[in-house]
């Protein structure tokens, strides 16, 4: 066994999940077992033991060798040479993993991670690939490939998977307050509607106080005080009245203010939705994006029309009626007011739980919807394949998995209830019990209608108690909701128009990738250093393995990812300094799959061009063979396609989306499988649209069918990332390369189908 060798950890920083360090008894291990120069390059933590519990063990990356570190172990700290004779491998299981370095063919070192930390090991096995400077993570990543790290940056927990940012420094006040700042256009409305909350709460105080006169004033001393009777009736009859019409001005401008505010809302969200890349889209389930812009602000509603005021109305009405009771009787007010510590005590512990619950529900909720929005789009494959069963059993089970939790919610808050009304009863018992007695004595002081006054607050009084309980289930509704769509809002886009940019002339359509290198999460590379250039007009064909980058590539020039390393150029500027909206109204993509929106055809061509007249419409949809078989159905151009188009044909829906690339006249044509997926007839048709469609455009075409790339100026031929052969069809086949290997293939393979 290799001895260990003597180093020094110097204070470089190592980091860990992409934005911590190592913990300190970690380190402190290393510089005392160690001692000379050592250079960490990166680290990861093995948080599994050999039988599988948590444990934790650490992995240090050197230049020149791995440390591996046990806090606790008699061996905390052993180094391994890294040279030609040492292997570090990765043997990746379901639920756990394996890390292991082997040296001259015996196994030294074996550690066992979870899934969580799968990343950080395939990136240190990586590093050990890479010629990179110590101290350098990747540097040329963008933080966009960071961006799944499920460590809080303030508390350094575990963000658990049911939420996007730690619950436990969640502070839900903040959240609230800032969804009011979406009232600001709406001020006015909003002053309209408190006002008029509390003049309700105001006026909701003169009963009781009228009614104490009645019965001290006037029945008790009918003779002497017989005038103020319809007066005080009078001045109750008026506040009922106001307190009327001041309830009809609160919920209207409150109601109208909230429906604007979550409509904007909604709008933002959607809006922002637009700005982020297709990274986030493929780590979010649809389900849960369409529940968080409708259901959420939804919900949000509620809150802005009722809970808000409602409980601002409720706090009012407690501190007036607390200082009424205290001027009418001090003692009396101090038993009313016992219970209150109580219900504050209740309420804090059934926030907490409450909150935590809500967060469980809205995810539970988010993955019933995804299983709609799966199942309900593919629906012909569910029918085709019989799973109509298997499918009602999937949804079946995330409702019942819903229901469980909502029905735990309805337990917590309806337990809750009866303890609230509990403790308002033991305030009315107070009363009765102090009170009473002192009436039937004629105690000087307390009269029978400041009793009955008494009685009218107790009850206005604990109302508004009973309320904030209520309320507090909103609350957290709210919160809730609030947070979810604000983690959208939040996000900030990984790919935009940079500062600076400018929309310059419309672009000639030359591409040049150089030294272009990617990769999707920043460890595992798709693309490797690839260099070739497409010059304007030329056509550009792409073919290799499945698998073997060329979606990725066509990805690049439309700019949905940013490389990791290198440049790709079109007419000689990085397209990343290019106005974001004009490199892309400079590119048409057809795709294997055509897309088609709920609508008429007209629009769907369109949509690129809205505001194209409709001969042009026409035009393009003549030259994409598409003109016939629209003038055959029933409505022509308005007829109506349903959801992604599958009213039509597979050839049928390729034509249109041509015209619809057709009708925006790029610079550069994107073929993504554009026949592979439609009958021979169909085929004919949309390549005969397709030859016109390229003349005098940079097209990238890729195909599975090589003899479709027969007519292409050049083909680049990938196989894992890289680069394999580049060249005309004619050189390719004499080279006897991946290229010649793949044609014949398919020759033999048609061969054997004709006969």
């Amino acid at each position: 066994m290799d001895e260990p060798r003597v180093i020094r950890v110097n204070d470089t920083q190592i980091n860990i999940n992409g934005n911590g360090r190592v913990p300190p008894e970690v380190a402190t291990l290393l510089r005392a077992h160690l001692d000379g120069h050592f250079e960490p390059l990166d680290a990861a933590q093995a948080d599994l033991t050999a039988e599988g519990h948590y444990g934790s063990a650490w992995v240090v990356l050197g230049a020149d060798l791995v440390a591996i570190v046990r806090p606790g172990a008699s061996e905390p700290v052993r180094t391994i040479p890294l040279d030609d004779d040492t292997d570090l491998k990765i043997l990746e299981g379901i639920g756990a993993s394996r890390f292991r370095v082997v040296r001259e063919g015996r196994l030294l070192e074996e550690l066992r991670y979870s899934r969580r930390q799968s990343r950080h090991f395939s990136r240190l096995l990586h590093r050990t690939d890479a010629d990179q400077p110590p101290g350098e993570l990747d540097a040329d990543v963008p933080d966009a490939h960071r961006e799944d790290d499920r460590i809080c940056s303030k508390c350094d927990r575990l963000i658990p998977d049911w939420a996007d940012s730690c619950p436990r420094c969640l502070h839900k006040r903040k959240i609230l307050w800032r969804l009011f700042s979406y009232a600001r256009p709406y001020k006015r409305w909003m002053f309209v509607g408190v006002f008029s909350g509390a003049m309700v709460t105001l006026l909701q105080l003169a009963p009781p106080i009228l009614t104490k006169h009645l019965i001290d004033d006037v029945l008790s001393d009918p003779e002497t005080n017989r005038q103020l009777l319809w007066p005080l009736i009078l001045a109750l009859i008026g506040a009922i009245l106001l307190r009327v019409l001041f309830h009809y001005l609160q919920m209207n401008r409150l109601a109208r203010m909230g429906e604007m505010m979550t409509c904007d809302l909604r709008e933002h969200a959607f809006e922002h939705l637009q700005k982020l890349s297709l990274s986030y889209y493929s780590k979010k389930p649809t389900g849960q994006l369409i529940s968080r812009v409708t259901h959420d602000t939804d919900r949000l509603w509620d809150f802005i029309t009722f809970g808000v005021i409602e409980a601002g109305m409720s706090v009012l009405i407690i501190l007036c009626i607390a200082v009424i009771l205290f001027v009418y009787s001090p003692a009396l007010a101090l038993l009313t007011l016992l219970p209150i510590p109580v219900a504050v005590v209740l309420t804090y512990a059934h926030t907490r739980v409450m909150h935590r619950t809500f967060h469980r529900l809205w995810n539970k909720w988010s993955r019933m919807t995804s299983v709609l929005s799966d199942v309900i789009p593919g629906v012909r494959v569910v029918k085709a394949f019989t799973r109509e069963a298997a499918e009602v059993q999937r949804f079946r089970r995330h409702n019942r998995d819903y229901q469980d939790d909502a029905l735990k919610l309805h337990a917590e808050w309806t337990s809750y209830w009866p303890k609230i009304m509990l403790l308002i009863n033991t305030g009315t018992i107070i009363i009765w019990g102090y009170g009473a007695p002192k009436v039937m004595r004629g105690d000087e002081g307390f009269s029978l209608g400041m009793f009955v006054a008494f009685l009218g607050f107790m009850w206005m009084f604990y109302g508004p108690v009973e309320q904030l309980g209520m309320l507090n289930r909103m609350f957290q509704r709210a919160a809730t909701s609030a947070q979810r769509v604000f983690n959208i809002l939040d996000t900030p886009p990984t790919i935009y128009t940079r500062p600076g940019a400018v929309a310059d002339a419309p672009i000639r359509g030359q591409v040049c990738f150089r030294n272009v290198s990617f990769s999707y999460d920043g460890v595992k590379r798709v693309l490797h250093d690839l260099n070739f250039e497409a010059e304007t007009g030329q056509m550009i064909g792409l073919a290799g393995p499945s698998g073997s980058g060329k979606t990725t590539l066509i990805n690049l020039i439309c700019r949905f990812y940013d490389v990791t390393e290198g440049a790709v150029l079109i007419d000689g500027k990085d397209l990343r300094n290019m106005d974001l909206n004009q490199l892309r109204g400079e590119i048409g993509v057809v795709l294997q799959e055509p897309y088609l929106f709920r609508g008429t055809i007209a629009e769907n061509i369109a949509y690129g061009a809205p505001d194209a007249p409709i001969d042009r419409v026409i035009e393009a949809a003549r030259a994409a063979n598409a003109h016939e078989f629209i003038t055959g159905l029933p409505d022509g151009y308005d007829t109506i396609v349903g959801e992604r188009g599958h009213t039509l044909s597979g050839g049928e829906r390729q034509r249109v989306s041509i015209a619809r690339a057709v009708l925006r006249n790029p610079r550069i044509l994107i073929l993504d499988e554009a026949t592979s997926s439609v009958d021979t007839k169909s085929e004919m048709h949309i390549q005969a649209a397709i030859d016109r469609m390229i003349q005098g455009r940079t097209t990238f075409a890729i195909a599975h069918r090589l003899s479709t790339l027969r007519r292409a100026d050049k083909l680049i031929i990938l196989d894992k990332g890289r680069m394999v052969e580049q060249g005309t069809h004619e050189e390719l086949l004499e080279s006897k390369g991946l290229y010649s290997k793949l044609f014949e293939t398919q020759n033999e393979l048609q061969a054997l189908v004709t006969m």
